[in-house]
């Protein structure tokens, strides 16, 4: 029984990563689930009632019994469903054909018939953006579009959240708009926003007639038919990429284009490129100036400018605190000597109830709670005892040696080298560094 699931499963998730999710589809996977989840919940009532199964032989094998059916209506839904796949595919495959040839008949007359150049970004150039200068460097020597490049220019920026990655690839695209026909500005934390970008995307540039004729599938082919076959120097930036199996669909085969991949994971990030920014926090000198830029306050006296430099040391010149807390000290009109005890007394308060900074989504509060929720139980409970302890260094055979003894119940993973693979976990939401 188990072997029967183990074969059918794998198959499914692929369908339902490499596959649209069309009504025909999702109803055969439907229909398989739930038969597959009755039979899961008739065996857990079934030794739940039956802990000891030696003494009671003939509930085994009235139990067994229903075995042959559940398998038979198993196989007959995966048929159902490999029909369906096997289907899309065939219609997959004429359409990108279709589009190919459309778009190699358009070659010659792309710039009439093309929405061309065609830029697609959530905010203009932030004048309020400071720092960086190095990472900056490294963005535009990677990514500098050539005539003759053999291959796809790819750099991927990963860090904690907040840190300033969307930012930073905000800056480098709206700087560069002159070296790129397209740019395009994909959000990527969900398939639902990749999706509606791609589609909004289609339209702009002119390759889809109108939302109502074509579904989102259909506008996501299109672009990337587009991008392979295209002549024309592009710009993609993923932004915020949580699962690197959504890029499929959409990565383009194309030497002429540059990616800017962001993300909070560093095994994430190397997946797709070497060319690997690692985005941590401004130094303190780097921190101290660009508070002073962004409140647009210089130091009154050398207590201000101390008191400055003792609110960057609090903040640990975490670019999204720090842009919090200017636009509150720049809208209650403090020094930072008047400010420092406000700080001190309400930071909680401060981060909590401020509104996001402009052009940014989350506020400190909620960027944490972001990656916290996304930990599994165990991963959170390490998270809580982590939090106790120096917030630098923590040797690992603390937690994992048998000296320890540790005996909650709880914390015993730590105790199984199989689970204290929960570590690279927090690193890779950036709740720890390594």
């Amino acid at each position: 029984m188990l072997e029967e699931l183990g074969r059918a499963l794998p198959r499914f998730r692929r369908y339902e990563q490499e596959l649209p999710a069309t009504t025909e589809l999702k109803d055969a996977l439907l229909a398989t689930y739930t038969e597959i989840i009755v039979f899961c919940a008739h065996s857990i009532t079934f030794f739940r009632n039956n802990p000891n199964l030696a003494p009671n032989r003939n509930a085994w094998l009235h139990f067994s019994s229903d075995f042959p059916k559940v398998i038979s209506n198993i196989r007959r839904y995966s048929r159902a469903v490999d029909e369906t796949a096997d289907m899309i595919r065939l219609t997959r495959e004429a359409h990108t054909a279709d589009t190919i040839e459309a778009i190699e008949g358009l070659k010659g007359s792309q710039s009439q018939t093309m929405n061309l150049p065609c830029h697609m970004i959530p905010y203009g150039l932030n004048l309020r953006f400071f720092g960086r200068s190095p990472e900056k460097e490294a963005l535009k020597r990677a990514l500098q579009p050539e005539m003759d490049s053999e291959h796809l220019k790819v750099v991927a920026i990963y860090g904690t959240g907040g840190v300033g990655k969307t930012q930073l690839a905000l800056h480098y695209a709206n700087t560069s708009l002159k070296l790129y026909d397209v740019v395009l500005w994909i959000p990527a934390e969900t398939q639902i926003k990749l999706t509606q970008a791609l589609a909004k995307f289609a339209l702009k540039l002119g390759i889809s007639k109108s939302e109502a004729t074509e579904d989102d599938y259909q506008s996501i082919q299109k672009v990337r038919d587009w991008l392979n076959v295209s002549e024309k120097a592009f710009l993609l930036i993923f932004d915020n990429v949580e699962d690197h199996d959504i890029l499929e669909q959409i990565w383009p085969a194309n030497t002429k284009g540059s990616v800017i991949i962001t993300c909070r994971s560093k095994s994430l990030a190397v997946k797709r490129t070497t060319e690997v920014i690692d985005l941590g926090c401004f130094t303190a000198e780097t921190g101290l100036d660009v508070l002073f830029s962004l409140t647009g306050r210089p130091p009154l006296s050398d207590d201000d400018s101390a008191a400055a430099k003792k609110l960057c040391d609090l903040l640990g010149c975490f670019p999204l605190a720090m842009a919090q807390v200017s636009e509150f000290i720049s809208d209650r009109g403090y020094s930072y000597l008047e400010f420092l005890p406000v700080y001190t007394k309400s930071a909680e308060k401060i981060f909590t109830r401020s509104a996001a900074p402009m052009q940014y989504e989350h506020t400190l509060n909620t960027v944490w709670n972001i990656s916290i929720q996304k930990l599994s139980s165990e991963s959170r409970v390490l998270l809580d005892v982590l939090a106790f302890f120096d917030p630098d260094i923590i040797p690992e055979w603390i937690l994992s040696n048998e000296k320890a003894g540790i005996t909650e119940p709880k914390l015993l993973f730590l105790m199984d080298d199989f689970e204290y693979g929960l570590l690279p976990t927090l690193e890779c939401f950036s709740l720890t560094l390594d």
